[in-house]
């Protein structure tokens, strides 16, 4: 990461799908690497209206 303070937790309350795709992708690599993998969902810190500049 480049910078943490670029970036900050993702919200995703409401989207259950997204959570789910993370939970799933979690428990592939854990099956696969035969630890437990957690993933962290960040987002950029920066306003959405201006993520496109």
């Amino acid at each position: 990461m480049k910078n943490k303070d670029s970036y900050k937790f993702a919200e995703l309350n409401d989207q259950s799908e997204a959570v789910e795709l993370i939970q799933r992708t979690e428990q592939l690599l854990t099956e696969q690497h035969g630890a437990p993998i957690t993933l962290i969902a960040y987002e950029s810190a920066k306003d959405k209206d201006t993520a496109e500049d």
